[in-house]
């Protein structure tokens, strides 16, 4: 019983609520960019996305630490990584307006793709490490820094099949020491649950999403990444054990 009811709960929810609003959106921002960074527009059409998802996906959700996050500045938003539903889960409850590093493949979706590249999501290709690459991949992190906003970056490069704390890859803490701005470490736990690796249906459930205190790079250089590394995935991993255990 409790399967045919995650089962018709995602399917009515993604055919007639996430779907229509993802076109809708995705529609609405490329026009609205070819006039503009459309920057606002951008965030509040992303909240809503992410809420839309929350709420027929059944995730409930607890945060902690805003007192943290001062609204005003741009970071670099680093988070552990457990489920599909982080994505839509973060656009929908950060209290900053953010863009994601985002794995070149999403832009080959139509229309999804070409929507991410007009609203200032930066894409990237894991495999290049060129000069080149690096300039360009600068270069949109700058415009994302220009037009006020965060850049929210998962550092273990892909969802954890086990529920476990991954590595983290360097390239966001690079990132931030190369262009000087002060690293967000967020915790989530249950979205795994809510949305598990491999189901097709959303199962509900209760999350939670830790906001701590950022960590300045200000004078930081290339010799403080790998400590700087260090440092995030200790104090995400320690409350990461917390509050899984809390949903």
């Amino acid at each position: 019983m409790r399967t045919a009811y995650n089962a018709t709960r995602t399917v009515l929810g993604f055919a007639f609520v996430v779907l229509p609003y993802t076109v809708a959106a995705c529609v609405y921002l490329m026009v609205a960019t070819r006039f503009g960074s459309a920057a606002r527009q951008t965030d509040l059409w992303g909240r809503g996305w992410g809420q839309v998802f929350i709420l027929c996906s059944g995730a409930k959700v607890t945060i902690e630490g805003l007192e943290n996050v001062d609204r005003s500045r741009s970071y670099v938003c680093v988070s552990n990584h457990l489920s599909n539903l982080d994505a839509p889960y973060h656009l929908g409850l950060m209290p900053v307006g953010v863009r994601f590093l985002a794995k070149k493949e999403l832009y080959k979706i139509p229309l999804f793709g070409s929507t991410l590249r007009a609203v200032g999501m930066v894409e990237t290709d894991r495999r290049a490490h060129s000069p080149e690459a690096l300039r360009v991949l600068n270069d949109r992190v700058s415009y994302v820094i220009s037009i006020g906003r965060s850049l929210m970056i998962y550092p273990e490069g892909t969802r954890s099949h086990d529920g476990e704390l991954q590595a983290f890859k360097k390239g966001a803490f690079r990132i931030a020491v190369h262009n000087q701005m002060p690293l967000l470490p967020i915790a989530i736990a249950g979205t795994n649950k809510v949305w598990p690796h491999g189901e097709k249906w959303w199962r509900g459930g209760q999350t939670k999403m830790v906001f701590h205190s950022p960590i300045e790079t200000a004078g930081m250089e290339e010799e403080n990444i790998e400590p700087l590394l260090e440092q995030v995935h200790e104090i995400i991993g320690e409350t990461y054990e917390r509050i899984r255990r809390e949903v």
